[in-house]
């Protein structure tokens, strides 16, 4: 929670997944307001990495493809000073209510934060295939189980079939 106002529409990148074990954070720079929950195809021009709360923590700047008042930017370096000011003052003060020390790492521009959304998705690409090699093992266990136990079943059942045979 914060007292102050968000600079830009803020969210997260899907599919993706940051040293903070959350989806990568992304500002989103629209001459419009985004409404909640909306998927919106955008480029990056920037990325600020910060401490917060302890914890290395990546923000993405992006500008939404075909935004008529913001199109013509192409990296963080060409935003005007006072937007460029304006967030970096937020990023300093949104955790204070909170009592969490936040500290700008450093700023970068489009190339790093292109690779930085890069790292993110093999990141989660990486923990899917571990997920799925798991997954895949772990049924196969359960499977080799489930034929052991269905054998010492039928062996069980043949052998109270002989017992009852050889009562009779």
């Amino acid at each position: 929670f914060t007292a102050t106002h968000y600079p830009m529409n803020y969210g997260f990148i899907p599919r993706t997944l940051s040293p903070d074990n959350d989806p990568l954070d992304v500002f989103v720079m629209c001459s419009q307001p985004i409404e909640k929950a909306s998927l919106v195809r955008c480029y990056p021009i920037g990325v600020i990495k910060m401490i917060d709360g302890n914890e290395m923590d990546q923000k993405i700047i992006a500008i939404p493809f075909g935004d008529p008042q913001n199109s013509n930017y192409t990296d963080i370096s060409e935003l005007p000073k006072h937007i460029f000011d304006e967030l970096i003052h937020f990023l300093t003060v949104y955790k204070q209510l909170e009592n969490k020390p936040v500290r700008i790492e450093s700023i970068s521009g489009r190339r790093e934060a292109v690779e930085t959304v890069e790292e993110v998705v093999e990141t989660v690409e990486e923990v899917v295939e571990v997920t799925e090699e798991t997954i895949s093992e772990e049924t196969e266990e359960i499977v080799e189980q489930a034929d052991e136990t269905a054998e010492n079943a039928e062996d069980a059942a043949e052998d109270a079939i002989e017992e009852i045979a050889q009562d009779e």
